[in-house]
């Protein structure tokens, strides 16, 4: 009943270089982040103490 041919030729879809690039430029940075966390953690709990009001975690390494 359902298990017939289809009457549309589908054509399959090209191959675009642009997203090939990006997805593996976020696979990349993936690995990298994965990798070498610590500077990303800082930075992420800095802009939230930052955010909040509260002092930053590296306050004391930046004031001269």
């Amino acid at each position: 009943m359902y298990m017939q041919e289809g009457g549309i030729e589908v054509e399959q879809m090209r191959t675009r270089p642009a997203l090939v690039a990006a997805i593996g430029l976020a696979a990349l940075a993936t690995i990298a982040v994965g990798a070498y966390p610590e500077p990303y953690i800082t930075s992420a709990a800095n802009a939230f103490h930052s955010a909040s009001g509260a002092a930053a975690l590296n306050a004391a390494a930046v004031e001269p």
